[in-house]
């Protein structure tokens, strides 16, 4: 179990858990352009990461990103079961 999943059963619980867990681990498999999808929207924003964070907010980001994807996949199969 690595870092990140450790961290997150940590502070989460119940059914939230494996589906930020699922996302988090989505953010390997992100690519380029959903990475500067993320930093423009940070740029909107005026988001600026710390210095001794590097790129931890675009990670976050891209994991709320993933997050959104999962949920609407799982919103249309729902949709699409009535």
């Amino acid at each position: 179990m690595s870092k990140t999943d450790e961290a997150l059963r940590k502070v989460l619980s119940g059914d939230t858990c494996p589906q930020i867990l699922e996302a988090a681990r989505l953010l390997r498999y992100s690519t380029l352009r959903e990475y500067d999808f993320c930093y423009n929207i940070a740029e909107i924003y005026g988001c600026k990461p710390l210095k001794t964070e590097g790129d931890n907010l675009y990670n976050f980001l891209l994991t709320l990103y993933h997050y959104g994807i999962i949920q609407g996949i799982r919103a249309e199969r729902a949709r699409r079961k009535e």
